[in-house]
């Protein structure tokens, strides 16, 4: 028995690609036969012609054949996406999920301040799905204190904000870590140190004195494995 099944690399990085497999069972692939994708019913792709390739174009596999959508936004979400090879089809539908969509954050607020005893933390993430997962080291030392947190939704996505005190030697160099991630994507790492001989305030009571060694990074491309979401329509 011949099917085809649509499967979904997984998870899909809002403004990036989302990739959606065709794959063949029971059948093998052969270029000579109609394939098709549409989106909404609409044609999209047919034999690797598309009607707009700045969106939408093809990818080809031993066993089947991929439907690339470019600078994939909330606007291809809750749409049907189908396949169909020859007299085979099926198709799903793609909406706000978890583990299906992950957002990294569009602009990211941070304020590390050293002040006499003690280090003020305040990170806030705008338009991130899931919420990040943030950690903190002081001195090499992780920090287990609860730190507050707050979640607003903001249309399908988070607006998150984390903000801890903590207390931190007297000693002249202090050195803080903070690292956040969404699943397995590093959205924010950040060195602060506080080095009371580096500046000319060192001496200033009530300094506040912070310098940033390491900026926030933004990575992209999609780390880890790779899940993917079958459904399948038997002929």
């Amino acid at each position: 028995m011949a099917f085809v099944v649509v499967g979904i690399i997984t998870p899909i990085v809002l403004y990036g690609r989302a990739v959606l497999q065709c794959q063949l069972n029971g059948v093998n692939f052969n270029r000579s036969v109609t394939r098709k994708w549409d989106v909404n019913d609409n044609l999209s792709l047919y034999n690797g012609y598309s009607i707009n390739d700045s969106k939408y174009t093809e990818e080809v596999y031993s066993n089947g054949f991929g439907l690339v959508v470019h600078h994939f936004t909330e606007t291809d979400l809750e749409k049907t996406y189908k396949c169909i090879y020859g007299f085979l089809q099926n198709s799903t539908k793609l909406s706000f999920r978890d583990d299906l969509l992950i957002s990294l954050p569009r602009k990211v607020d941070k304020d590390i301040t050293f002040f006499k005893n003690k280090v003020d933390i305040y990170l806030r993430f705008h338009g991130v799905l899931p919420v990040p997962n943030c950690t903190f080291t002081l001195n090499n030392v992780s920090i287990d204190k609860p730190f507050e947190r707050n979640f607003t939704m903001v249309g399908p996505l988070y607006m998150a904000t984390f903000g801890i005190s903590l207390n931190i030697d007297s000693s002249c160099v202090n050195r803080l870590n903070v690292k956040c991630s969404i699943l397995e994507e590093i959205v924010l790492a950040e060195e602060a140190v506080d080095d009371c001989n580096a500046a000319d305030v060192s001496m200033l009571p009530g300094r506040t004195n912070t310098l940033l060694v390491v900026s926030a990074v933004l990575i992209v491309g999609l780390l880890g494995n790779i899940a993917i979401l079958l459904v399948k329509l038997c002929t």
